[in-house]
């Protein structure tokens, strides 16, 4: 366990005993634990716990020591033997809000089911804790450490009473590292807590567009329009969900809306776009060059930086969500890649080719994970689809021509490198022939 971590998270309890008397073996058993305490703060992990161990053979009522040894245990990675100190040490202490909060942490550690109890006794005790949960998962998300901005609001979820901006908060966090489908279940409480909350049910939308639940999408934009049959966004967003279901005439009938209700909008362009899209995909050609038209002189006026960006701001329309979330997808699934977490990275990219099918970089990191998972024929697949899209992907062609190696295609795997290294990159076709087959040398480029 990461010591740096166990600190951040746990805290070492200090005994009072200023301005007091004592016999001599309490004395030894406080000096002992100061002993551990001053060990513990120069990282000296080993003589900390032998200093606690030693506290508590003398006397075994300290709750201190028990904390403190439990923490010096989360360390060496013993969190069975970090629980059995932290029960003790809420035996001894139990109005400590702190021991009921080392306790349900490594109970989290332990995937131990009860923890939720142990985090409301310790708000119970100490209502501060929650507004220190709450001010760290702030810094942590400012500083886009999501993973570490998630654990403190879980806390503060479990030490809370219902609370749905506490659920929509981490579905917002959720939604920054990808998982929407554990922002739609945080989504689903914030309704639950609150059926008139309309972010909820127009980001639960999205994320179920995003998963390919369209007719989830498409119920939760139908409440939206319903409630407020003004809010331009809620038909375009509900047009695109049907143009991806396969309801073009429905996806029309919402533009149609979306453009009546708001002519003059500065994206307005989009809708004509979208809807000429809908309407060549039904053959009404005359229809669709009307609005390609009219998209086109709209796109042509010019605006000031200010006006486009105020514009892409208050735009909620999921089609202005395209290019944005498929970089993150794209981003994110890099960084699977890099942690060799290579069936994240596959669905990641499952979501990028989902939002933007045209572009090549979804398919061509989807094959180097499924290259890595020696799924061939597929990695293969992607990298064909990856070079049709960008030909003058470089990257693509050697990633290719590596899972042609591995499935014996040793000359169509040359014709690869070689087409790689007249695009730019710079790699000895002499020396991959000579490796050819070396496991070592086959891990793709990203």
């Amino acid at each position: 366990m990461n010591p740096q971590k166990i600190k951040e998270l746990f805290r070492l309890s200090v005994p009072s005993f200023a301005n007091k008397t004592f016999d001599d073996a309490i004395n030894k058993t406080l000096k002992h634990i100061q002993n551990g305490i001053d060990y513990y703060s120069e990282a000296d992990y080993n003589e900390a716990f032998i200093e606690f161990d030693r506290a508590i053979s003398i006397n075994s009522y300290y709750e201190s020591a028990y904390t403190n040894r439990g923490i010096c245990r989360l360390i060496s990675d013993d969190f069975d033997g970090a629980l059995v100190d932290f029960d003790k040490a809420v035996n001894l202490s139990p109005n400590d809000a702190i021991t009921y909060l080392n306790r349900a942490r490594v109970k989290k550690m332990l995937g131990i089911d009860n923890l939720a109890i142990d985090y409301k006794r310790a708000f119970e005790l100490n209502e501060l804790l929650l507004d220190k949960c709450l001010a760290r998962f702030s810094y942590r998300n400012e500083e886009q450490y999501y993973e570490e901005a998630l654990e403190y609001l879980d806390e503060a979820i479990m030490m809370s009473p219902p609370c749905d901006t506490l659920y929509f908060d981490r579905a917002e966090v959720k939604k920054k590292i990808c998982d929407f489908t554990g922002a739609i279940a945080d989504l689903n409480m914030v309704i639950s807590l609150n059926p008139q909350h309309d972010d909820a049910y127009c980001y639960r939308g999205l994320f179920s567009f995003f998963l390919k639940d369209y007719i989830g999408a498409i119920i939760d934009y139908d409440f939206l329009v319903k409630k407020d049959p003004n809010e331009v966004s809620y038909y375009s967003n509900r047009a695109i969900v049907k143009s991806f279901f396969g309801d073009h005439y429905g996806a029309i009938a919402d533009y149609d809306m979306a453009i009546h209700l708001n002519p003059n909008d500065t994206l307005v362009f989009r809708k004509y776009y979208n809807r000429m899209k809908e309407k060549e995909k039904i053959e009404d050609y005359e229809g669709a060059k009307v609005d390609y038209e009219k998209s086109e002189s709209l796109s042509k006026i010019r605006k000031t930086e200010k006006e486009w960006i105020e514009a892409c701001n208050n735009n909620y329309d999921i089609i202005s969500s395209f290019f944005h979330w498929t970089h993150v997808c794209i981003k994110k699934a890099n960084e699977n890649i890099s942690n060799g977490l290579y069936s994240e990275a596959i669905a990641n990219c499952d979501i990028a080719i989902h939002l933007d099918p045209d572009d090549s970089n979804g398919y061509a990191l989807r094959g180097c994970a499924k290259g890595e998972l020696d799924n061939n024929i597929a990695a293969l697949e992607d990298f064909d689809m990856a070079i049709m899209l960008n030909p003058e992907d470089e990257y693509s062609y050697y990633n290719r021509g590596i899972t042609k190696q591995k499935m014996g295609l040793h000359v169509a795997a040359i014709v690869d490198f070689e087409k790689a290294k007249e695009l730019g990159l710079d790699i000895s076709i002499e020396r991959m022939c000579e490796e050819d087959g070396d496991d070592e040398d086959d891990d793709d480029i990203e």
